[in-house]
This record gives structure tokens, C-alpha cells and sequence, in this order.
């Protein structure tokens, strides 16, 4: 299979067990930005990234076991994996990132399942909000790097700090329920992204479009959606930021590849 293959073999899974629930859902970031400039998705792009706002994503994890091997639904509560958010992974392919070449989870290519939130009027209560999961994510990330020696041999529970990340959000979402703004709030402890925020209205509804011959959901603020995270020239083609690199097998089984092989990818 290709890259291009494997992606929309997640997606189709993806709505298959989303439409069987009626759970709402939308096409985002480099997903959203391909389907509405040409229909399908950006050269450089080796994912497909999905949001949900948040009761379907909550309801979304009671399905996991509808996920059934080839696919396996991936957090914190279902494999030694931490991420601040859900993928959707599948066996007999590979995506490695250089935090993950251990070996010691799933690590086949994905699709990213990212969460809708309510954002507080209240910049106080916002920051906060920022502040606690900065804190959980550079707790994790001396865990994975082991920056600090006095972390090295202390034990972290994944699934409890993202049990704890989600019920601080997910809180915050139901106390701001009639707020102004929506936004991947998880994604806000990155400084770079911490003021990227929407209107309501832009998620309040969607329209189909085709994406490579599947029909997804695109929400109908898509263009202010689209600016918000790639400034008002989003139109103009040109690679977008990526945030890692990692090694993308579409053929072989992540288990297959040798840590020779990942260390020197990655040299």
C-alpha cells in the first residue's frame, strides 16, 4: 500500500464507528487544509488529523473495542503510550518518531483524533488551565527524555495523568459551555499556539465534501479555522510546518524494523 492508502484506510474505519454511534466529527489541520484546497491530501503529509468535540470524544473511548486488529484505538488507558490525545493506529505499517523508537507500543501509522473544547472568557481561568497542562506535558516529556536525573527511576501512570489532563479540560468545557470560543485547548500548552482559538459558530455546523473519494465533514468556519492556524495566505500552496519527522512505512510492520535501522534514520 501507499502512504496516501493507508490514511484513508484509518479514515474509513474512523467514520465507520463514528457514523454507527452518531458521533459527531470534523476533518482538521493538514487534513482540512487539503481537502478544501484541492480535495485530497498535501503532498508532504503522512496523517490524517480528525476533531471531535468533547462528549463524542469521551463517548468515542467506549468504542475502542470496535476498533478490532488490524486497527488498534491508542491512549494512554489502552498502551504504554503517552499523548494528549487519542490516535487511531494500524499493525502491518510503521510510523516512528525518535521519542517512541523503544519499541514498547503500538507505533504503526496513524490517524490523530484531537478534542474540541469550550475556551473561557476568562483569561485567568484559561492560563490556568494552560498552566496545568504544560505542567503534566513537561513532567511526560522528562519521563520519555529522561532530562532529570532525580525522575529517572521514579514510576509515571500515563493513563492516570491522561485521565487527569482530560477531566481538568473536559471540566473547564462543561463550566464554559456558553462561552465565546472553541478550540483544541490541548494543543494551547504549545506557547506558539496558545492564543489559536475560533468562534463557536465556525464548529457549529458542517457541509460534505470529498476527500480522496470518501466524504468527510468540514466544518463551516473553515476558513477562519484555516487562518487561524496557518495565517490569512492559507491558500498559497507551500509545505506547512511539521512538528517531528519520523520514520513512515506503509509496507512493513513497525516490529519489523530493526533499532539499527531507526537509530540511523534518525542520525
Amino acid at each position: 500500500m501507499t502512504i496516501n492508502e493507508v490514511c484513508l484506510k484509518l479514515l474509513s474505519k474512523f467514520i465507520e464507528v463514528c457514523d454507527a454511534h452518531n458521533l459527531n466529527w470534523f476533518v482538521d489541520s493538514g487534513t482540512l487544509l487539503g481537502c478544501v484546497r484541492k480535495g485530497k491530501m498535501i503532498p508532504w503529509d503522512d496523517d490524517i488529523d480528525i476533531i471531535m468535540p468533547r462528549k463524542d470524544y469521551d463517548l468515542l473511548h467506549k468504542y475502542a473495542d470496535e476498533f478490532e486488529l488490524p486497527f488498534f484505538f491508542q491512549t494512554a488507558e489502552t498502551d504504554k503510550y503517552f499523548e494528549i490525545h487519542a490516535k487511531l493506529r494500524l499493525d502491518g505499517t510503521a510510523c516512528i518518531t525518535k521519542r517512541d523508537k523503544d519499541g514498547s507500543h503500538h507505533q504503526g501509522m496513524a490517524l490523530d483524533i484531537f478534542v474540541l473544547d469550550s475556551v473561557p472568557d476568562d483569561q485567568n481561568e484559561l492560563d490556568a488551565e494552560i498552566g496545568f497542562l504544560r505542567m503534566i506535558g513537561r513532567y511526560s516529556s522528562m519521563h520519555n527524555i529522561c532530562e532529570k536525573e532525580y525522575l529517572k527511576h521514579q514510576t509515571m501512570d500515563e493513563a492516570l495523568i491522561y485521565k487527569a489532563m482530560n477531566e481538568v479540560v473536559a471540566d473547564a468545557t462543561n463550566r464554559n459551555s456558553n462561552s465565546k470560543y472553541v478550540g483544541n485547548v490541548m494543543f494551547c500548552r504549545y506557547s506558539d499556539y496558545k492564543d489559536v482559538k475560533f468562534s463557536r459558530e465556525a464548529y457549529s455546523s458542517y457541509f460534505i465534501k470529498m476527500f480522496e473519494n470518501i466524504p468527510v465533514r468540514v466544518p463551516i468556519g473553515y476558513e477562519e479555522i484555516l487562518e487561524g492556524w496557518y495565517g490569512k495566505d492559507w491558500r498559497i500552496e507551500r509545505q506547512a510546518p511539521t512538528f517531528h519527522s519520523a520514520l513512515i512505512d506503509a509496507n512493513r510492520d513497525y516490529r519489523q524494523i530493526s533499532l539499527l535501522e531507526i537509530e540511523k534514520f534518525f542520525e
